[in-house]
């Protein structure tokens, strides 16, 4: 268990410099910073989910705010959404411009915390 939590943990910091690097070209460029960081730290976080490595409470509630933002870009991408519910989406996700960067800088120290704890 070990040597995956060590893994994951350099390939969410490699994401999360590729992601900074890829948002310093300017533009809308900056975008590609939440899906490069923020696709490898879901995956990383469902694999977590299912494995029996140590939950910190942030982890609990990074879930717990970052899968409504990525079942609402499935959702707002998908046109299955009435303006009303579209609109409540579209908050969701401004919302999260603000708070993922965030998130994504702790869950990587979090992370880190838990890698430390294996001896």
């Amino acid at each position: 268990m070990r040597t995956f939590v060590i893994i994951d943990f350099y390939i969410q910091l490699i994401m999360l410099m590729t992601g900074m690097i890829l948002a310093s070209f300017g533009g809308y460029n900056f975008l590609l910073f939440y899906y490069v960081t923020g696709s490898a730290q879901l995956i990383s976080f469902l694999i977590r989910l299912f494995l029996p490595i140590k939950k910190s409470v942030f982890y609990i509630i990074y879930g717990i705010l970052i899968i409504p933002v990525w079942v609402s870009i499935l959702l707002k991408y998908a046109s299955v959404a009435n303006y009303d519910i579209s609109q409540i989406l579209m908050s969701v996700l401004f919302a999260s411009l603000f708070y993922s960067p965030v998130m994504a800088v702790i869950y990587i120290y979090d992370y880190y915390r838990v890698y430390e704890s294996y001896p």
